[in-house]
């Protein structure tokens, strides 16, 4: 059968696969949610090349933006809860109400039951409070929302850019299988050599020559 050839990678010219650089990690964050995640993307992908794990790298770092972003815009909220609560407090009248929502965010026992106490006399809970906290960084909180709506269209379109590069090596390995099939096909039949075998009649000899 005549050799095909083709430029798509074997196993044995495949570059050496590339490791994954240090997680993007912010001093607050463990390493191990993050190499968790990593490792069971990988599991899920299986990852056959370099470009494949350039691509996941891609997606795990995406990934886990979106988590860091929705963490941190809770975060933001309960940070800045003091400060939603003060303008309930002083919505509601209170003098010490500079005083009560510093012990509240504190956790301070006495300043917790205070609170709750003030609020529900005027038919509220924290809900309000936390209402108000909203009002305060709305700015703010948007802007995350546009930041993690950013980071989830980057991250489909990272897991599309895996999806086309499968989709695109299965077409090329469909085209080289279809032309090694058409030159299997066309591949001249080899020429049998015959050797032409005078026969020689028994009890007949030839002709002597002089």
């Amino acid at each position: 059968m005549p050799t095909i050839s083709s430029d798509l990678p074997t196993p044995a010219n495949l570059p050496v696969p590339l490791g994954f650089a240090p997680p993007s990690l912010t001093r607050d964050e463990d390493a191990s949610p993050y190499e968790t995640l990593r490792a069971r993307m990988a599991e899920a992908v299986r990852p056959a090349n370099f470009i494949e794990e350039i691509l996941v790298r891609d997606v795990v770092e995406h990934v886990w933006e979106t988590v860091r972003l929705r963490r941190q815009k809770v975060a933001l909220i309960n940070s800045s809860a003091k400060d939603g609560m003060l303008r309930l407090l002083l919505a509601l009248d209170y003098d010490d109400a500079v005083e009560l929502a510093k012990g509240w965010f504190a956790r301070e026992p006495a300043a917790i039951a205070e609170v709750d106490a003030r609020l529900a006399d005027a038919g509220l809970g924290i809900d309000a409070a936390m209402a108000q906290t909203l009002r305060l960084r709305l700015a703010e909180y948007e802007g995350m929302d546009r930041m993690l709506r950013s980071a989830e269209a980057r991250r489909d379109a990272a897991l599309l850019a895996i999806e086309r590069h499968r989709v695109h090596f299965a077409d090329r390995l469909r085209r080289a299988a279809q032309e090694a099939a058409q030159a299997a096909e066309q591949a001249p039949i080899e020429d049998v050599a015959f050797e032409v075998v005078q026969t020689v009649q028994t009890g007949q000899h030839p002709a002597a020559t002089g």
